[in-house]
């Protein structure tokens, strides 16, 4: 298990490009050495807990004492290898004073010379993943995605469930306008986000538009979405009140959309065009809350005096 994951960590940093990294160079922290674009020499005498080589040659004279990584290049072994040996895109050349123990080759050769020493295992690859590995990702990503929207539809429903239920209404009984108008937002936000970018000093505003305003607007939408087509499957199409809290509407809904979306391909589909239809409901809904809602609330909710008593005459 252990070789596993030194070999999984070093083939995730296999597949970085070479930009991903600041600044070339060489870097130490309590025993770890990493070397990027460029060689590096550990000279006789000399011990490291572990070293990391990318785009470069390591020649190591001296000990490493829990794992070597070459990344993009070649390794010389004159010296002691005691943990892993972990080599990707490049050749493993022992020399004969040279001694390692487990050795993991991804898409490299190994060069033996006479008298060299391997104490452990030798796996060769040509996959840096296992086969399935993406289709293992992808899944533990969508079941995190389901459970996440599945508890931000149960937090909308418990905070703001009276405007979860009005907004999701107004997607039956408003489909052309709040399509029409989560279309012009999907369409306006990024140009105004691009428009900020071009000035320089609406970068920062144009960047956080188009990296949380949006994505957080299209998610909200989807828990509005969700919420109505629960309302659908249950037949309700009630207006709601100050105490509705549709838990039931948004757990149904949201849970068959996610499970229509495990279908190759639908699942994009379905967050993005519901997404934006329920963009469009939810900014219908605080429109039309901040033109006049608010005092329509009020005057609902305003207590309605008793009848006063008639006044009898004698």
């Amino acid at each position: 298990m252990r070789r596993f994951i030194i070999v999984l960590f070093a083939a995730l940093i296999a597949v970085l490009p070479a930009t991903a990294f600041a600044q070339e160079g060489e870097e130490r922290d309590d025993g770890f050495t990493m070397r990027i674009s460029g060689d590096y020499r550990l000279p006789p005498g000399e011990r490291v807990d572990a070293l990391l080589v990318i785009d470069g040659n390591a020649i190591i004279e001296g000990t490493v004492d829990d794992v070597l990584w070459v990344i993009n290049g070649d390794a010389i072994v004159r010296g002691v290898v005691e943990g892993d040996t972990v080599i990707i895109r490049g050749t493993l050349t022992i020399e004969p004073t040279g001694i390692v123990d487990d050795v993991s080759l991804i898409r490299s050769d190994l060069v033996e010379q006479p008298g060299s020493t391997i104490r452990g295992d030798v796996d060769r690859t040509d996959r840096v993943f296992w086969p399935g590995f993406g289709i293992l990702i992808g899944a533990l990503f969508y079941l995190g995605f389901t459970v996440a929207v599945l508890l931000a539809g149960l937090i909308f429903a418990a905070i703001g469930g009276k405007q979860l239920t009005l907004a999701a209404v107004s997607m039956g009984e408003r489909p052309a306008r709040t399509i029409l108008t989560g279309i012009a937002i999907a369409i306006v936000l990024p140009i105004i986000a691009v428009l900020a970018i071009l000035t320089i000093i609406g970068i920062p505003a144009g960047i956080g538009i188009l990296l949380f305003l949006l994505p957080a607007l299209l998610f909200l939408g989807y828990i509005v979405a969700g919420t109505w087509f629960g309302m659908l499957m249950l037949s309700r199409k009630d207006r709601g009140g100050e105490g509705r809290h549709p838990y039931g509407e948004a757990l149904l809904g949201l849970g068959v959309l996610q499970v229509i979306g495990i279908i190759p391909g639908l699942g994009f589909v379905i967050f993005g065009l519901l997404g934006t239809w329920g963009t469009g409901a939810l900014v219908t809904y605080a429109l039309g809350a901040m033109r006049g809602g608010g005092r329509a609330e009020a005057q609902e909710t305003a207590p309605v005096a008793p009848p006063s008593e008639p006044v009898s005459s004698e």
